[in-house]
């Protein structure tokens, strides 16, 4: 089984960039990312399936 991962950011709409200057002359900024997995699989091939376990 092959799993790709792609990261991106997303900048625009909603999701722009924001920051805000503090008092003290820092900064902060919020932003956004898209966490994205594909899993495949060579057809007919089988692999266990993970099992969830509760939290007391």
């Amino acid at each position: 089984m092959a799993t790709q991962y792609i990261d991106e950011p997303l900048t625009s709409g909603d999701y722009a960039p924001l920051a805000l200057r503090t008092t003290d002359g820092g900064a902060l900024v919020f932003f956004t990312t898209r966490h994205y997995e594909k899993q495949t699989a060579y057809a007919g091939t089988s692999f266990p399936t993970p099992t969830r376990t509760s939290s007391p």
